[in-house]
């Protein structure tokens, strides 16, 4: 079997020489090679082969590693040792170091058995005294585990060029020896630029040559030094780096090197800067805003306590951060409103408090607003709450003395009217009385002589004289007439005294003064009551109808508050209908009903009105708005309305309207008084 190889012919296995023939020069060579025992004693695989590529010589350590015994190997080529291509691969370097002219060619093969110990394959071209090529040595040496250092040596070394961080090396007199390519990029300059270079050729001048030497004294001690450094680029930038410079030691346990990583932190250190920035200006509004701020967290411990608390209780801060709220001294009622608190955060959304009570620090008594917003981490989580509160003692004043004079403007606004209501049945009463005053003279006649006749009847018989006075008189009196029109004269009179009782009974109901705690109240008899008062507002222009519920349970209220109200509503609507039939005569119709709806009342004043145009109907509850003439309205009637429902009561006050079919209004009122309902309108 042949092959063709470097243009010419060759046998893989060439024919062996005669043994009586004089043998050639190469062979000759080969014979005075060192003995076996030399080569044989070689730790490394070797081997020797002539010229036409046939294995002359292997030692034990080349059996091993081709794992076949020597008879297998000499005489032999690597194509009846190998697969081809490994073989080809072989013949091809084998060739080339032949032809090197006695140079030694070196190469990393990992040809063995196993297909996974990389060698490297040394091939000497031996040459004989004429200086021609006569055989090739080969040497093997096992490298598998030095080129795996190499490779873990360059992936180490890929991962320093590619880390993030800035690493550099310097001897242990701080010059620079090695940075990666983030330091490059980072500092703006060249490795040829650093390397020979001290490290300070970065520094920015802010740090101490104290702190220099302290540095320097820690690595040159054998200890680890953290810190940070304000460097300054090649272009003069300054940049923040975090940077760790430890020892490094050689194999005698002496320093040789110092190894510094660092990281540019100049974002981290703007962003900090900007937290502190952000956070002194949180301070300042903190120490400013008129609110007051108190922040708790998950434990219940104070966090937060800004100037407004401090001056508001008289409680310094420091008294205060860092201790649970019900150690906080404010004297109110903490019980209460922990449970409204924890009532909140249940809902995790923010809960309105109004009207605490609480004792000012100069004994007098306050009320405050409180709004209770539930916190959380970045994760969602519950993180405690704050309370944003204000001192509206004297807005609560303000607001009742608003409502006091709109109450007095609307009785003045009723009083002719009510003094019509009142001049009516007083006038019929009058006439009455001086009718029975007129028919009591009358009778009085009468009886004189029905007197005078009895008189002589006991004396004896009575005079004809006598008793023609007498029947004159009853004559002259018209006894029938006197009694027929009497009974009815006296029954007009009773009608008409109860008439202005009933007035005066709705007048004293609708202006009783009310008190600050809620009492149980007839809501059917304060809308009859403000349907009597009002009647003079609303008779002339719409016909009245009321749907009362009978079963309508005693509602928590207060009277004088929810009485004004009910006015406010009714006149409205006595004005919206009042725009519509004008002065032709004609009447609209107020519709008030009441009913339960679970646990809430409902009230509903229903109008055939005017309605209210859609452009508008968001500012109706807006305070001094109105959509009446001037004179008609001040604008706080259905202002005051929205605050007494929602604010002291806890309720809901809505609307629909139609332009040119009218307006209902819907108030609904909670039966429980502790309720904290939270409506927009």
């Amino acid at each position: 079997m042949t092959e063709r190889y470097h243009g010419r012919v060759t046998d893989k296995r060439p024919p062996s020489p005669s043994p009586t023939s004089e043998p050639e020069p190469g062979e000759a060579f080969i014979q005075r090679l060192p003995p076996a025992a030399v080569l044989g004693a070689f730790p490394d695989p070797t081997a020797v082969k002539d010229t036409a590529y046939v294995y002359r010589f292997v030692n034990a350590a080349f059996c091993e590693w081709l794992q076949r015994p020597r008879h297998e190997i000499i005489g032999h080529t690597d194509f009846e040792l190998f697969p081809d291509e490994q073989a080809k691969e072989r013949r091809d370097r084998d060739a080339s170091a032949l032809f090197s002219g006695g140079v030694p060619t070196t190469a990393e093969e990992n040809h063995g058995p196993d297909g996974e110990r990389w060698m490297q394959i040394t091939r000497q071209p031996l040459l004989d005294p004429d200086g021609r090529t006569v055989a090739l040595l080969h040497t093997a040496r096992d490298i598998t585990a030095a080129k795996q250092n190499r490779e873990e040596l360059s992936l180490f070394f890929q991962a320093v060029e590619q880390s993030a961080s800035t690493v550099m090396i310097t001897d242990t007199a701080g010059t620079i020896q090695y940075v990666n390519q983030k330091f490059v990029e980072t500092t703006g300059y060249s490795r040829d630029e650093l390397i020979g270079e001290s490290p300070r050729v970065l520094k920015s001048g802010e740090m101490s040559p104290v702190e220099y030497q302290h540095l320097w004294e820690t690595i040159t001690a054998g200890r680890e030094w953290r810190g940070e450094f304000h460097n300054r680029r090649k272009d003069g930038e300054l940049y923040w780096e975090s940077a760790s410079i430890a020892p490094v030691y050689d194999e005698t346990g002496t320093i040789s090197h110092f190894l510094a990583i660092k990281e540019n932190i100049t974002e981290r250190k703007h962003a900090e800067e900007a937290l502190r920035a952000a956070h002194r200006q949180m301070e300042l509004f903190l120490a400013t805003v008129p609110s007051i701020i108190i922040a708790v967290d998950r434990h219940g411990t104070t966090t937060q306590w800004n100037h407004s608390a401090e001056q508001t209780f008289n409680i310094a801060a420091p008294q205060v951060v860092g201790r649970p709220l019900q150690q906080c001294g404010i004297v109110w009622h903490m019980t209460e409103i922990l449970e409204e608190i924890t009532d909140c955060l249940a809902k995790a959304h923010p809960c309105r408090l109004d009207d605490v009570w609480f004792l000012r620090p100069d004994g007098s008594e306050g009320i405050l607003g409180i709004t209770v917003t539930p916190l959380h981490d970045k994760e969602g989580r519950a993180a405690g709450f704050a309370l944003l509160a204000s001192d509206i003692t004297q807005r609560r004043h303000l607001e009742s003395q608003l409502q006091h004079t709109q109450k007095l403007e609307s009785i003045g606004q009723l009083a002719a009217g009510i003094a019509h209501e009142i001049n009516t049945p007083t006038q019929y009463v009058g006439d009455n009385a001086r009718f029975l005053q007129d028919a009591f003279t009358e009778l009085s006649s009468v009886l004189h002589h029905f007197r005078q006749i009895l008189a002589e009847a006991d004396e004896g018989p009575i005079s004809a004289a006598l008793l023609e006075a007498a029947r004159t008189a009853a004559e002259q009196a018209d006894l029938d007439f006197l009694g027929e029109e009497i009974p009815l004269a006296i029954a007009q009179s009773l009608d008409g005294i109860e008439r202005v009782a009933q007035i005066v009974r709705a007048m004293k109901d609708f202006s009783h003064p009310g008190g600050q705690e809620k009492t149980a109240a007839d809501l059917n008899r304060a809308i009859e009551s403000t349907i009597t008062v009002s009647r003079n507002e609303w008779k002339y222009v719409a016909d009245m109808v009321t749907d009362l519920d009978p079963a309508l349970p005693l509602v928590p209220c207060l009277p004088a508050e929810l009485n004004q109200v009910i006015l406010n509503l009714i006149t409205n609507a006595a004005h919206a209908i009042a725009d519509v039939v004008g002065a032709d005569g004609g009447k609209g119709k107020i519709t008030i009903s009441t009913r339960r709806d679970g646990d809430w009342v409902e009230v509903c004043f229903a109008d055939t009105g005017t309605g209210i145009p859609t452009e508008v109907q968001p500012k109706v509850f807006d305070p001094f708005f109105t959509t009446k003439a001037v004179g008609r309205g001040t604008g706080q009637g259905l202002a005051i309305a929205r605050s007494v429902v929602l604010d002291k009561h806890h309720g809901e006050i809505a609307f629909t309207s139609e332009k040119g079919r009218g307006t209902t209004f819907v108030v609904r009122l909670p039966l429980d008084p502790n309720v904290h309902h939270e409506t927009s309108t």
